[in-house]
């Protein structure tokens, strides 16, 4: 095994050893490590295709309600600009008949 496979298993091996979840995230604001939020499962389009999601959040709590209005301001300014995409109309020229 070459060194960078070793360091990279050493350190998943640290990070185990420490409880700390492999796949989780840090906070995009602070760094800090994200928590564990809560979890559910939900159908799609009822079909029956069962979804999981879960929600982490960073342990700072007004950290998170900073990023989460930094976020809704983002998701306004998206559903904003998708609006004007679709009332904008092309006007045709006019057709001048000589």
């Amino acid at each position: 095994m070459g060194a960078v496979a070793e360091a990279a298993v050493t350190e998943v091996t640290q990070r185990v050893r420490r409880g700390i979840n492999m796949w989780s995230t840090v906070c995009i604001r602070c760094g800090k490590q994200r928590v564990f939020l809560k979890k559910w499962k939900e159908k799609v389009d009822n079909r029956g295709t069962v979804i999981t999601s879960e929600i982490y959040v960073c342990p700072d709590k007004e950290c998170q309600k900073i990023v989460d209005a930094k976020f809704a301001e983002m998701r306004q300014k998206r559903i904003d600009s998708e609006q004007r995409k679709a009332n904008l109309r092309i006007k045709k020229p006019a057709v001048v008949v000589a």
